[in-house]
């Protein structure tokens, strides 16, 4: 398993997510990749909105996806994990850039990762 997804949210299990998935990259000498996922608006319009929801603007979508970025890099260097694999560490991470990715979005694009690691889905409107 050399490469490993990890769709990030602000939540309050995104460290055990994170811990999973580093120590699945340490027994397989793993590179992990993060990516930033919120609210996938195209799938949740084409179905109706409820009331709760509100749609985020552009930066609003660039905060999340900041902080996203943040939360994970901060955990990856508080682990030591080297940003760009090298010779003296097997594991390595990186992250995907630019976009706040939705629910639809990570299925077709985990197909090119060994292992995509989520949380698992609460009861209710939980966070996973």
């Amino acid at each position: 398993m050399k490469s490993i997804l990890v769709p990030v949210e602000q939540h309050t299990f995104t460290r055990s997510v994170l811990d999973i998935a580093l120590l699945v990259a340490g027994r397989f000498g793993s590179h992990v990749e993060g990516l930033a996922l919120g609210p996938d608006i195209s799938d949740a319009i084409a179905f109706g909105v409820p009331a709760t929801w509100r749609i985020l603007s552009e930066k609003d979508q660039r905060d999340m996806v900041e902080r996203s970025q943040r939360l994970f890099e901060t955990f990856m260097l508080s682990c030591t994990v080297p940003g760009h694999p090298d010779a003296s560490s097997e594991v390595s991470y990186g992250w995907i850039r630019g976009q706040l990715f939705g629910d639809s979005h990570i299925g077709s694009f985990g197909r090119v990762f060994n292992l995509v690691v989520l949380g698992r889905p609460g009861q209710s409107d939980q966070p996973p």
